[in-house]
């Protein structure tokens, strides 16, 4: 069951999150590497297949993961923290219910990986070390880089440079 909590500051997502999901990396940590969807090809924002790699490489601990949605009128609080484990029906039941927004956020309690989803894309990032298994169970990351590519295709008028942010996402030292 999904807990609401007290709203937040938009300063405590901050430290997570860079300004802008795209056309940069959009984390803070430099060093992550990281995986995106195209939002509208799901209506849980990424696939079942990939959250259930998540919850096999991140062995789920007993603190709940925190997802983050924006108020949908725009008046404060401006974020709304939902703590849920780490396990599908909890995750879905907050991004596509009743209470689901255009825009949501999620974290790990360990700060090892983050996520944030909009009307276009939903980034997931984390460790570099754990974002390589991710990727090598994902086919290796040439493949993971095509199948981004391909997918966020039709977002390319609002990416000048698709090929580039891709490969900023899967590679560190792709990145200005």
């Amino acid at each position: 069951m999904v807990a609401q909590s007290a709203s937040i500051g938009a300063t405590q997502l901050d430290r997570y999150f860079a300004r802008d999901i795209f056309p940069n990396f959009p984390f803070r940590n430099r060093h992550w590497l990281a995986v995106a969807f195209d939002r509208q090809a799901f209506p849980s924002r990424m696939p079942r297949w990939f959250f259930d790699l998540l919850v096999q490489t991140y062995t789920p601990t007993r603190a709940p993961i925190s997802i983050y949605a924006r108020n949908p009128d725009g008046t404060e609080p401006a974020w709304w923290r939902h703590d849920v484990p780490l396990e599908w029906s909890a995750y879905e039941s907050v991004v596509t219910g009743e209470n689901s927004t255009a825009e949501f956020r999620m974290l790990d309690p360990l700060g090892r990986w983050a996520c944030w989803s909009t009307n276009e894309v939903t980034v997931w990032g984390g460790e570099a070390e754990d974002m390589m298994i991710i990727y090598e169970r994902m086919g290796g990351r040439d493949r993971v880089r095509q199948s981004m590519f391909n997918s966020l295709h039709a977002y390319a008028a609002h990416l000048p440079s698709l090929a580039k942010y891709v490969r900023g996402l899967v590679d560190a030292a792709g990145r200005e």
